[in-house]
């Protein structure tokens, strides 16, 4: 729920922040709270808040945000949800806190003047918010800690200034859209931006699983509170029954807790195993025909799974909706999405996702459940299943070889790098077997090879970026916790880490959002997310079977239709949509972009990949799909005014 934006103005004196900022920043962000708005100021004006409001929890005036203490030395504007907040209260109540209304946002506020910013340790739930602490005149910024809620901050002149977009931080004087090079370099490979970074210069995300303090010297501190590295190793024996009823367990919790709300809670079915499990349950825990909403193609059939959703939804008896879209919808939504992502997400599931929140809300549905976070943990994606089983039969091998063996093959690939391009290859694959960088780089757009360094400027490719070094940054608290952990764990891990709080949860959170409604992920619970680190891949993927042990935990709800049927992907079919009818689109974007000025591309090159693409040579549609977002993105953000 809700967007929350503020201003620390800790390198002036009184009165520096004007509350019209606020308000315009706030309201930048209407479409993720329409339902009410509100602003605070500290007495001296060197902090505010804001905040838009999507009612979820306690609907009377009381929910109002921003909400201060009792005594005005403790400021709160918050967005998401606490699952656990009302078994919180009690002792809060206990200890004399007093309460003026029903919602979850007041007991962090009261929790955080008994601990602090240690209190995010106690909540359960997804979350981004920002407390004012008069006393300590500082400001506390708070991540989830799957990073299922965003949150952007940026200091700039004496002004530390947060929100849950960029677009409201751009709607502040001292803040301005400049192009960070870096980023746009991993955005190619990643498809998405790798916190702490963003596409914009100057401007952070929080990773998940983190807050920020800021002191009255401009001072802040990062500190990261959870990892999924953290886990902790279940007592006594794994095996395949015991680790099923666990899952069954934490799941069924985990969908339970988020249906908590006072208004009524929807789910999206795609007909696949992970929407029918959160289905399933939740129209247990319903007294009414929980409504689902699917979503299919109308111009490539073959790809739906509408039939296979409206099988589960007659099993759950639930109020079941659908919609249609096609290539002609990514021409019409296209300038919309990159207005609403921020940043550029080269995921083009954003397409159908839209249509499915657009109809959840016309049909009065504000919050829903969807199926995010099961493919990583549980192993369900062709490509992670191939690359273990590559593992398994080639390279656990390569890197048994003594370490002097691969370190003299390495100094010999060196001489290689210098003599031809194709040395650089080499030099790449020893240091994966020595463990100077990763083997699992997780869904990469272009990795770092020759059709990446083919497609930049001379001047972009002698910046010498690099994005295994990303890779092994995000690596290095697992490794540092458990240095031998199994490479099943390393690959969900960085799922864990990259691909799922800075692309599929952001696009789910900036999607569903900007029609005014909220998602909620029950497979990213994160009491279930420490288990499952803590689960073998000879469990999980019992004899290669995707996502065993999930069929297993969830059998007595699915119907086995869907159990065995097999993993179909959610539709958005850009490489036949490129050849069948979004070509010309695709080339009118990309062709007549101002990034094209930018000299930080050979569009000469970028143009022959798309042409290779749409005539079938070659099969490049995801690396248009992202260099297309990239320059609808630019147009839209860096080569015309943000406003």
């Amino acid at each position: 729920m809700c967007g929350i934006a503020g201003v620390f103005a800790y390198g002036y004196g009184a009165g520096a922040v004007e509350p019209a900022h606020l308000v315009v920043m706030r309201d930048a962000m209407t479409h993720r709270g329409p339902d009410d708005a509100g602003w605070w100021v500290n007495e001296t004006r060197t902090a505010g808040l804001a905040h838009r409001r999507l009612s979820i929890i306690d609907l009377s005036p009381d929910g109002r945000q921003p909400i201060v203490n009792e005594d005005g030395t403790v400021a709160i504007t918050f967005n998401g949800e606490i699952y656990n907040y009302r078994d919180l209260r009690p002792s809060l109540v206990r200890a004399g806190h007093r309460f003026r209304s029903q919602t979850d946002t007041e007991v962090i506020l009261h929790l955080f003047e008994d601990r602090g910013p240690e209190c995010v340790h106690d909540l359960d739930g997804m979350f981004a918010f920002a407390t004012w602490d008069e006393r300590a005149r500082r400001l506390v910024l708070a991540r989830d800690r799957l990073g299922v809620k965003p949150l952007y901050y940026c200091q700039r002149h004496g002004f530390l200034i947060f929100a849950s977009e960029i677009k409201a931080l751009l709607r502040h004087p001292a803040v301005s859209a400049e192009l960070d090079e870096e980023a746009v370099y991993h955005y190619l490979t990643f498809k998405a931006t790798p916190a702490p970074r963003t596409m914009f210069a100057g401007i952070n995300k929080l990773a998940a699983g983190h807050f920020v303090t800021c002191d009255e010297h401009g001072h802040t501190r990062l500190t990261r509170y959870w990892d999924p590295a953290d886990a902790p190793l279940p007592p006594g024996k794994l095996d395949i029954e015991s680790a099923a009823d666990e899952v069954k367990n934490l799941f069924r919790a985990a969908v339970k807790k988020r249906m908590i709300a006072d208004v009524p809670v929807g789910a999206f079915l795609s007909g696949g195993l992970d929407s029918s499990a959160v289905v399933g349950v939740a129209a247990e825990c319903t007294n009414h025909p929980l409504k689902t909403f699917s979503i299919g193609l109308g111009d490539n059939p073959e790809y739906n799974e509408l039939e296979h959703a409206q099988d589960v939804s007659r099993r759950y008896g639930t109020d079941h909706h659908e919609i249609l879209y096609g290539y002609k919808d990514v021409e019409e939504y296209l300038p919309e999405l990159v207005h609403t992502q921020d940043e550029p997400l080269a995921d083009p599931v954003c397409i159908p996702l839209f249509h499915l929140a657009r109809l959840a809300r016309q049909s009065g549905i504000v919050v829903v459940q969807v199926g995010e976070g099961s493919d990583e943990q549980f192993l369900g994606y062709d490509s992670r299943i191939e690359f273990l089983r590559s593992f398994e039969r080639k390279w656990r091998h390569v890197m048994a070889v003594p370490r002097p063996a691969l370190q003299l093959g390495s100094a010999v690939a060196a001489l290689m790098e210098r003599a031809t391009p194709r040395g650089k290859r080499w030099t790449r694959l020893f240091d994966q077997a020595l463990g100077k960088s990763e083997l699992f780089w997780g869904s990469v757009a272009f990795g770092e090879n020759g059709e990446k360094s083919q497609l930049l400027a001379d001047s972009f490719n002698d910046r010498h970026y690099d994005s295994g070094t990303v890779v092994k940054g995000l690596m290095d608290p697992l490794l540092a916790a458990s240095p031998q952990a199994e490479m099943a764990a390393r690959v969900s891990y960085l799922d864990l880490k990259l691909r799922l709080p800075e692309l599929l949860l952001m696009r789910v959170d900036k999607v569903t959002m900007s029609v005014g409604v909220e998602a909620r992920e029950p497979f990213m619970d994160y009491r279930l997310v420490e288990y499952l680190m803590t689960v073998p891949r000879k469990i999980k993927l019992k004899g290669w079977d995707p996502k065993h042990l999930l069929k297993r935990a969830v059998a007595d709800v699915v119907p086995t239709s869907i159990l065995e049927r097999p993993k179909q992907a959610f539709a958005a079919p850009v490489n036949v949509w490129l050849r069948s009818g979004l070509g010309d689109f695709a080339r009118s974007v990309i062709s007549g972009s101002n990034l094209k000025s930018a000299g930080l591309f050979r569009f000469t090159e970028i143009e022959r990949l798309l042409e290779e693409h749409i005539s079938g040579r070659r099969d490049w549609g995801v690396q248009a799909w992202t260099i297309m977002n990239l320059c609808a993105w630019y147009d839209r953000w860096i080569a015309k005014p943000a406003g």
